[in-house]
């Protein structure tokens, strides 16, 4: 599934020592960079192959 990330996604993510799901952002300003997942209403973040992925969501444009 991680080849389905870029960056701006929105995925429900299970951290590392965690067991609760929660909703994460993807960012990856640099190609070259592996990216990182951003945690809402916290400054901690977790590099893709540390989290468990256990959604993508689902996002569209409303015109």
């Amino acid at each position: 599934m991680s080849d389905l990330l870029k960056h701006g996604r929105l995925a429900y993510v299970v951290p590392p020592g965690a067991h609760e799901v929660v909703l994460a952002k993807f960012c990856q300003y640099d190609p070259e960079d592996p990216g990182y997942f951003a945690y809402f209403g916290t400054e901690h973040t977790d590099r893709p192959e540390l989290v468990e992925i256990v959604e993508l969501v689902v996002t569209r444009s409303v015109s």
